[in-house]
């Protein structure tokens, strides 16, 4: 995840004519609505780096429903915070989130790769 530096460097990067230049030297120039666009996304990660996510938000960043984030969240997968002591509503940071994405996307890709093993061993893949 890109930090706030390098948000804050792409956002002056933005300003003005934009052009992207692909690995030949080609160049395209943006039109302004593109511009736009990036920089209002840019501005959101920003934004977003100085906020802790609501259960919904971090549910909806990892894909999954807010029952099963509630479930990581209270076995400690993920921490968070409450707002207002013991009852108060869950906040999760969005560095924790992520966190948390990497690690079970690792996890599935090692799983993954574990299961191609196995059936190019067990001969799956031969004509």
């Amino acid at each position: 995840m890109a930090n706030t530096e390098q948000l804050e460097e792409l956002m002056g990067l933005l300003d003005g004519e934009v052009q992207l230049v692909d690995g030949s030297g080609h160049t395209v120039a943006l039109a302004t609505e593109v511009t736009e666009a990036f920089q209002t996304a840019v501005a959101q990660m920003l934004a977003g780096q100085t906020h802790d996510l609501t259960t919904e938000e971090a549910a909806r960043l990892i894909g999954v429903s807010r029952p099963t984030l509630i479930r990581l969240l209270d076995i400690g997968t993920i921490p968070y915070r409450r707002t207002n002591g013991e009852r108060g509503h869950r906040r999760i940071s969005r560095r924790a989130v992520l966190d948390h994405l990497r690690v079970d996307l690792a996890r599935r890709r090692h799983a993954l790769d574990e299961l191609a093993a196995d059936a190019e061993a067990f001969g799956f893949f031969d004509e």
